[in-house]
């Protein structure tokens, strides 16, 4: 008797944290990042006429100015949902410089190149009836930072 009401005890804890994570207090459901996965599945839906905003962030190297390398959430080693944060902290904060500024020595150890600044380049997709198409939708510059002249000596060992 005593296994069955701990089973029973566990199913409803299981439960019950899943129906708070699904209706958080607020009312309004995660929209980003599912509490769990980022699957098509459990994304908003979107009609015909919205616009979507893609965005990348990307480095510039000292030595080729005219080049941006698009910056991956693998390449700084951190979660998808955290680097999406620093991505929204970038586009909208005030104090954005200063998180360039933090972000470049992480950055330069990843990509073994000394870097000179900091963009963030976004892509607008109007959703058709028949969908997304991709292809033809220009990536545009939205805001660039010159990083600290002494970030690069941050990432060098001494």
């Amino acid at each position: 008797m005593a296994r069955k009401a701990f089973a029973v005890l566990c199913i409803v804890v299981v439960l019950g944290a899943q129906v708070r994570a699904l209706f958080p207090r607020a009312g309004r459901p995660h929209e980003w990042h599912w509490p769990f996965l980022d699957y098509p599945m459990y994304s908003s839906a979107h009609f015909p006429g919205e616009s979507l905003i893609r965005h990348e962030l990307r480095a510039v190297p000292c030595d080729r100015p005219d080049t941006a390398i698009a910056v991956s959430v693998s390449a700084l080693h951190i979660d998808l949902g955290r680097y999406w944060g620093i991505l929204r902290g970038l586009e909208k904060s005030p104090a954005a410089q200063a998180t360039a500024d933090s972000l470049g020595p992480l950055i330069q150890a990843a990509t073994g190149t000394r870097l000179c600044a900091l963009e963030i380049w976004r892509q607008v997709f109007v959703v058709e009836r028949s969908g997304l198409r991709i292809d033809d939708r220009p990536w545009v510059r939205f805001r660039a930072w010159t990083l600290d002249a002494d970030s690069a000596r941050r990432t060098r060992p001494q």
